[in-house]
């Protein structure tokens, strides 16, 4: 599949149809690039290929899935993926190779299992060193639920919700979003 059409098939699902995980994943997107060290702008950015973030990412949302005893959508809307450039806080771009990536993936499930399925993630997400940022579930005839996590160390950040019709969300969506990334062997240019 060429880069346009999976840009394009990520926009259609992610925008249209699931729009607020983009919105949640853009959010937090919005701060991968900064650095909480003392050194900064200058601080060493994490190193991992964009084909080993995708694949951490593929990973954790099978698992995620798997948790729940659901299988990933291998198709339509199967998972989505896609890296951007990082941004600093005022916007400024690097002329170096990082990186930052989005991946989202969806397993079909009764909206009345939903907010269990989001108790459970939530608990997996704390038990593996994740600090839960939100927790919210809604009952009929809103049926929802939303879990948003931020590991603390790896920066990597994790977005379980309902997704499909409202008050009928037939869908999980898991959205993971990696932090402003290096690939291997490339040299870090001064912000």
């Amino acid at each position: 599949m060429s880069v346009p059409s999976a840009y394009a098939r990520l926009r259609h699902h992610l925008h249209h149809t699931f729009g607020a995980l983009m919105l949640a994943l853009t959010l937090t997107m919005i701060g991968g690039c900064m650095s909480e060290s003392d050194e900064g702008k200058t601080a060493p950015l994490p190193r991992m290929s964009k084909a080993e973030t995708e694949d951490w990412s593929r990973r954790v949302t099978e698992h995620m899935a798997k948790t729940l005893g659901l299988e990933i959508i291998p198709k339509s809307p199967g998972p989505a993926v896609e890296s951007l450039a990082c941004f600093g806080k005022g916007g400024e771009t690097s002329t170096d190779d990082r990186f930052q990536l989005m991946y989202a993936a969806f397993a079909k499930l009764p909206p009345e299992q939903h907010t269990a399925a989001g108790e459970k993630i939530r608990d997996m997400l704390k038990k593996d060193g994740y600090d839960v940022t939100t927790f919210r579930a809604y009952k009929a005839p809103r049926q929802s639920m939303i879990v948003e996590a931020q590991h603390p160390k790896n920066h990597f950040s994790i977005d379980v919700q309902s997704s499909g019709s409202p008050g009928n969300p037939q869908m999980l969506a898991f959205g993971v979003n990696s932090p402003c990334l290096l690939p291997p062997g490339a040299t870090q240019s001064p912000q």
